[in-house]
């Protein structure tokens, strides 16, 4: 058997892991920042509400 097919096969295995990785980390930030700016915006208008109770109260 003829050791150049299998790594070659090998290389592309590794840099389709590799790609799948990066997108994954990429996916895994972008999901991050997401909720990470809903939480604040979330926290940011509890902050007005509780502001504006006190305001009117």
């Amino acid at each position: 058997m003829p050791r150049l097919p299998a790594s070659g096969i090998n290389q592309a295995h590794f840099y389709f892991l590799r790609i799948v990785s990066i997108q994954l980390k990429a996916f895994g930030h972008a999901t991050r920042t997401a909720v990470s700016r809903q939480l604040i915006l979330f926290k940011s208008t509890i902050s007005s509400l509780s502001y504006g109770h006190k305001l009117f109260a």
